[in-house]
């Protein structure tokens, strides 16, 4: 399963107050791309570590 949940509130509001809107945005932005790259890939059902593309 891709995922189990999402973020507690209390885990976004802590990296926020931490980071700021800004610098949050950041790794928003690349764990959404991560996940992009990581659907196809699963939905393939390519085994971990494979080098086939």
């Amino acid at each position: 399963m891709l995922t189990d949940g999402f973020v507690p509130d209390e885990g976004y509001e802590r990296a926020a107050r931490c980071l700021g809107a800004a610098r949050l945005a950041h790794p928003i932005v690349l764990i959404t791309a991560i996940n992009g790259w990581n659907r196809p890939t699963v939905s393939r059902r390519v085994p971990v570590g494979s080098e086939q593309w």
